[in-house]
């Protein structure tokens, strides 16, 4: 995962180390959310209404209402501060009520890497949720690594590929 360099909890800005969520939020106890993520060319991000567009599909699949309009102008003041850097912004919504930001760096990567293919199946209740309930995922990241791999790729028993 990227270094966070920088975040936004509910539109107040800081160093990423000492953003902090409270212990009771149900989307650190129970992951329970929506999440998105965008890359960012020159402090500028890509496809921000698109991405925006998802986050809002994702939430209301799972019954998680936010207001975009405060998320909007916490990404705006968010951008200001972190400048004309390439990066990365991870958008999260909590059940909790929490608008997380976070700007990070963009991982180093060699020119080839080893992936596996993990078999996964997902729940259908969260088809096209994009969901901060990852312990899945990473499960497949570290079967992949036993494996020699630095990637998982998911597929469904049925062969397709998932992500």
């Amino acid at each position: 995962m990227a270094e966070a360099v920088l975040a936004s909890i509910d539109g107040a800005i800081g160093p990423a180390e000492g953003a902090m969520v409270h212990a009771t939020d149900d989307g650190l106890l129970r992951g329970d959310g929506a999440f998105e993520v965008l890359r960012l060319y020159e402090g500028r991000p890509y496809a921000l209404g698109d991405h925006l567009d998802r986050l809002e599909r994702s939430a209301g699949a799972i019954e998680l209402g936010f207001d975009r309009e405060a998320l909007e102008h916490d990404i705006v003041d968010l951008l200001g501060e972190y400048g004309a850097r390439d990066g990365a912004l991870r958008i999260v919504i909590t059940r909790g009520g929490r608008r997380l930001l976070l700007c990070e760096t963009l991982p180093e990567w060699d020119e080839t890497i080893a992936v596996a293919t993990v078999t996964y199946a997902p729940s259908v209740i969260l088809t096209g949720v994009k969901s901060i309930s990852y312990a899945a995922n990473m499960q497949a990241t570290r079967i992949a690594a036993s494996q020699g791999a630095s990637e998982a790729i998911l597929v469904r028993p049925d062969g397709v590929v998932l992500e």
